[in-house]
């Protein structure tokens, strides 16, 4: 069983950049934007409200992508990740939230920035 369950969401750009957040709190850790499913919403639901609260960015859907049972590093709590695709996006990306989140940008796959969450090393390396 895990602690707390989370949505994440996977945007590539044209050259196949992924975008990531970097969280101003903790471990200051790179993650797909994303965070916790609150009470009544479905993953899908906060998926999106996430997307847009974190980089600005809009979608009228997202495409399930995977789902990871998970262990976070600094507290050993675990939590399920539901993974989703996001296109047809609008508005451009940026730090909405300076408290929570201190850069938005895009990184290619073969050169990730450390430490990454654990959804988003599940989703963007090879083990």
């Amino acid at each position: 069983m895990w602690d707390w369950e989370t949505s994440v969401v996977l945007v590539r750009d044209p050259s196949g950049r992924v975008l990531l957040v970097r969280q101003n709190y903790g471990q200051r850790f790179f993650g797909l934007p994303g965070g916790k499913i609150e009470d009544g919403e479905s993953p899908g639901e906060a998926a999106m409200r996430e997307l847009f609260e974190e980089t600005g960015l809009r979608t009228e859907s997202v495409t399930p992508h995977s789902v990871h049972e998970l262990t976070y590093p600094v507290t050993g709590g675990r939590y399920r990740a539901h993974v989703f695709t996001a296109e047809s996006l609008s508005g451009t990306p940026g730090v909405q939230q300076p408290s929570e989140i201190s850069s938005v940008a895009w990184y290619d796959p073969a050169a990730l920035p450390d430490p990454l969450t654990p959804s988003a090393r599940a989703v963007l390396t090879v083990p």
